[in-house]
C-alpha cells in the first residue's frame, strides 16, 4: 500500500485528509478580551 491517496484499505483514504480531521474535532468558542487594560470580560456563572 501507498502512503498516499488510495481507495478502501490502501493509502489514507477519505478520512484521514483535512475534512477527516474536521469531522472528528469539536468546536469551540474563544472569549478574548481585545481592549485588555481598560475592559474585563465578565461571564456569569452556569444556571443550576
Amino acid at each position: 500500500s501507498l502512503p498516499f491517496g488510495g481507495v478502501k484499505d490502501s493509502g489514507f483514504g477519505r478520512f484521514a485528509g483535512v475534512e477527516g480531521l474536521r469531522a472528528c474535532c469539536l468546536v469551540k468558542s474563544v472569549v478574548e478580551d481585545r481592549f485588555w487594560p481598560f475592559i474585563k470580560t465578565v461571564i456569569p456563572k452556569p444556571l443550576q
